[in-house]
């Protein structure tokens, strides 16, 4: 897209300013960096708009970008930030050290759980995501969802053997503030410091072990190399790093379900 076809409402702030296109991330959104600003353009859905709505809610709360400018035009939502300072948790500034990592997630994660959710204005119970996996079901690639999926111990026939299996072996929930998405691209530090989350667009009121489970899988797989060139030495030793920083005994049985549940979104 050129810049020249942003709307109004975006072309106040960003007229005339260089830009380059960011590739990081599986999103399907087009993210467009400024030098002191971010904008993201992507169809206007229920994740997209609870985005806008969460960065509003976290204003002043949570270290997030801030809103300059949001406008929808033609189902398109453009949402224009402050930029994120530092540098992403999967920089190999961090993965070539990752009991420091470890370290600095925890302290992350703990700083979304500890945030008080009374006024929070969004809620993803497990209830909620397996109608959101059953939805994908039903609208999805029929060839792909009829392959096998497996991860670690667990092998199903087909993403709909897979979904039974969720509804019957659904955990016990514990409810905090989620990111929804805690994966090592969406979280930036600068000099050992917590500068920012990004990608809110599943945030809200949701069980503990999700956020948990998606940034072991993250450290762990980044560490071995899935999402880059460098691969680093006992990846999953390592990214098991984050429990002991968390001071907690994983729930593997826990962990995996939430894995294999976020695993049907991503088909």
């Amino acid at each position: 897209m050129f810049s020249s076809q942003f709307p109004e409402e975006i072309l106040r702030f960003t007229e005339g300013l260089p830009f380059s296109e960011d590739t990081v991330g599986c999103s399907d959104s087009h993210v467009y960096l400024y030098p002191e600003m971010v904008l993201k353009v992507e169809r206007l859905h229920e994740t997209s708009a609870n985005e806008a709505q969460m960065l509003r809610y976290l204003d002043g709360r949570l270290p997030a970008p801030r809103i300059l400018a949001h406008t929808v035009q033609n189902g398109i939502q453009y949402l224009l930030m402050t930029r994120i300072k530092g540098h992403m948790a999967c920089s190999s500034e961090y993965l070539s050290n990752p009991k420091r990592l470890a370290a600095l997630l925890a302290d992350a994660l703990h700083t979304l759980w500890q945030l008080d959710t009374a006024d929070c204005p969004h809620t993803t119970t497990l209830s909620d995501r397996l109608a959101f996996d059953e939805a994908i079901l039903h609208s999805g690639d029929k060839t792909a969802l009829a392959k096998p999926i497996s991860y670690r111990n667990h092998t199903f026939s087909s993403s709909y053997a897979l979904y039974d299996w969720l509804k019957q072996n659904q955990p016990q929930e514990t409810p905090v503030f989620s990111h929804g998405d805690f994966c090592l691209p969406n979280v930036f530090f600068s000099q050992d410091v917590l500068t920012g989350f990004l990608d809110l667009g599943q945030a809200g009121i949701s069980d503990k072990n999700y956020d948990l489970a998606l940034c072991y899988r993250s450290l762990w797989y980044n560490l071995a190399g899935m999402y880059g060139s460098t691969v680093y030495p006992d990846a999953e030793k390592n990214a098991c790093l984050l429990f002991e920083a968390l001071g907690i005994k994983p729930d593997f049985d826990v962990l995996d379900y939430y894995i294999l549940l976020d695993m049907i979104g991503e088909i």
